[in-house]
Parts: C-alpha cells; sequence; structure tokens
C-alpha cells in the first residue's frame, strides 16, 4: 500500500459522482456539444445516448445493408 505511510481504512475512501461534462467524455461526445437542462437532466440524457461513434457506424453498416444490389 503506501510506503511508510499509515494503512488506509474504508472510511478514508470515498467517491464522487462524476460531472456532466465527464459523463459527456466517457460516450466520446466532442467537447463543443452543448448539453440543455438541470444537472440531473445532462446526465441522464448522456446516459441514455448513443455514443457518437456507435452512431456513425451504425448508420454507415445500415446505409450498406440498403444500398447492396
Amino acid at each position: 500500500l503506501l510506503r511508510g505511510g499509515p494503512t488506509p481504512t474504508p472510511e478514508d475512501l470515498g467517491f464522487r459522482m462524476l460531472t456532466p461534462t465527464e459523463y459527456a467524455a466517457a460516450m466520446a461526445f466532442p467537447s463543443t456539444y452543448r448539453w440543455q437542462g438541470t444537472k440531473r437532466e445532462r446526465v441522464r440524457m448522456a446516459g441514455n445516448a448513443v455514443t457518437p461513434p456507435t452512431a456513425r457506424d451504425l448508420f454507415h453498416a445500415a446505409i450498406e445493408a440498403l444500398t447492396k444490389s
């Protein structure tokens, strides 16, 4: 664990909630993407979203499947 320091206890550990910006970054949204709503609504939107790279790939796969002869 820590060299020469005290051993941490469970009470020393803490967790924090991610911010809407961190959720959006984790979902691969560009930093320039503008979100609207309260903090809670923005977290919900990011969590319910399809990441932009996935949406792009699904779109291209659908177009390819529809245009094959």
